[in-house]
């Protein structure tokens, strides 16, 4: 079990303790407290004891990872971390964009990996709510980052979906 002394977790508009251990695909399964498991250990032999509440679970997702692979343990799981492994990596926000609006995931979204403050405000209307930092990263902008961004000047974009059924409510009434 992996417990990183070197990162702080930035959630709620504060930092805090992580209680989350990240379990290795080998390591044994933690009798109590909370594991974050790879979709393969998940998907995994594994996987019953997971989904039948052996203990409270979260999943680390690849950027690659297929999200329809967690449909089965939606409803056990307490946490998703995306990982950006690169900041120019789009794909961590579509996918927690897809979380939240078309998967209803409703629990915590974590971002890991390269995690800058400049993007905090992004990840945050993707749907992203808890933030792995690393501890050398400058922890009183992360504090300020919550308060000078919370006010947006743009509104969020429509889906091309939305769009879709807007325009055929008004064809339909001409």
């Amino acid at each position: 079990m992996q417990h990183d002394e070197n990162r702080l977790v930035f959630q709620d508009g504060q930092f805090t303790d992580d209680v989350w251990v990240d379990l290795p695909d080998d390591g044994p399964i933690p009798v109590e407290g909370p594991a974050i498991v790879t979709l393969v250990r998940l998907a995994g032999d594994d996987g019953e004891y997971f989904l039948h509440g052996g203990c409270r679970i979260g999943v680390r997702l690849r950027p690659e990872d297929r999200l329809g692979d967690l449909v089965p343990w939606m409803a056990r799981l307490e946490l998703i971390a995306l990982n950006f492994e690169k900041f120019t990596d789009g794909r961590p926000y579509s996918a927690a964009r897809l979380l939240r609006e078309r998967m209803g995931y409703r629990g915590r979204l974590r971002a890991t990996g390269e995690v800058l403050v400049d993007q905090y405000a992004a990840m945050r209307r993707c749907g992203f709510d808890s933030f792995v930092v690393a501890k050398g990263r400058a922890l009183r902008s992360w504090q300020a980052a919550r308060i000078e961004m919370s006010v947006r000047y743009q509104a969020p974009q429509e889906s091309v979906l939305e769009r879709r059924h807007a325009r055929r409510a008004v064809l339909e009434v001409a």
